[in-house]
């Protein structure tokens, strides 16, 4: 779907991206720590809500 899977910036930190359906963002990984470990969306593709590395939770309406 030509969307970046891995960044990486000039201090070699690098941004890992795992897409769920629909191609929408998934995952967030930053040097394989989870700072988004999970995003839900509803069937127009917005965010419903993020759950966060550290166990936290946002959820949209």
């Amino acid at each position: 779907m030509n969307r970046p899977v891995t960044l990486t910036a000039p201090n070699m930190q690098q941004t890992t991206y795992t897409y769920g359906k629909g191609g929408l963002i998934d995952v967030v990984t930053v040097d394989s720590v989870a700072y988004i470990s999970n995003i839900d969306y509803n069937a127009r593709g917005q965010r419903t809500g993020v759950w966060f590395g550290n166990g936290s939770k946002t959820r949209y309406e």
